[in-house]
């Protein structure tokens, strides 16, 4: 195993975090545990987070579906494999040196994506642009919750959780299967996944608490800061 237990630690804590806030406010596990995870071990990432966020996803797709927007799902199902497809080209021709940076530079666009206050409507060609986006950033930085998050920004809270839960779930399998494809999951990655999912089955399942109690602004400002941060160090890192 490439982690000691310290690590090991540390990582299932960022994911628990990270979980909790996914299922508090729809998106955020990945762009909160990440960068943390990156600057344990860049292996954690993405093959590890993703397999980790089918287990939130799953949680919150059956938990939200009543509130899930169909049309969304019918236009953003071909985006998500689009921009899967084009992120797991981009891995194979990337250097592994290269992907910190990558990774944080993605990070920071995230957040800028998420600060950006620009007001998007659903319909098919916004949906459409933002699923390939995410499925991009998916595959190669596990990050695919901002562009949604930003077209659905002004849904109600249970219709950003229903809506945003199955397609990143699809875009996280996707990915899974590209990265696969290009090598990059592997029996390492799998058993660094396997050791994550609990950790982000209990936060998203005490996230049930936080969903109705948290001030969604708060926790969003507080994953924003957290990420551009995170993400700055692995480009520090990445370029040291």
């Amino acid at each position: 195993m490439p982690l000691s237990p310290l690590e090991t630690a540390c990582a299932c804590a960022a994911i628990l975090a990270g979980s909790f806030v996914q299922g508090s406010i729809g998106f955020g596990m990945a762009l909160a545990a990440g960068p943390i995870l990156v600057l344990i071990d860049p292996t954690l990432v993405p093959a590890p987070l993703i397999l980790a966020g089918v287990a939130v996803t799953s949680v919150v797709a059956v938990r939200e579906r009543r509130s899930m927007d169909l049309a969304g799902l019918r236009f953003g199902l071909p985006g998500l494999v689009v921009g899967s497809a084009c992120g797991g080209a981009f891995l194979v021709a990337a250097p592994a040196e290269m992907l910190p940076i990558v990774f944080g530079v993605l990070v920071l666009v995230a957040v800028a994506l998420s600060l950006a206050g620009l007001r998007l409507t659903p319909r098919p060609r916004n949906v459409l642009l933002a699923t390939v986006l995410a499925g991009f950033m998916s595959t190669t930085a596990s990050i695919p919750g901002p562009p949604l998050a930003l077209l659905y920004q002004h849904s109600a809270a249970s219709r950003l959780r229903g809506t945003l839960a199955p397609l990143l779930l699809t875009s996280n399998l996707v990915s899974l299967a590209t990265l696969r494809l290009a090598g990059r999951l592997g029996m390492v990655e799998a058993t660094l996944g396997a050791l994550l999912i609990p950790a982000a089955l209990a936060g998203v399942l005490a996230s049930r608490w936080g969903a109705a109690r948290l001030p969604a602004d708060a926790v969003r400002g507080a994953v924003l800061a957290l990420s551009a941060l995170a993400g700055m160090a692995a480009i520090a890192r990445g370029l040291s």
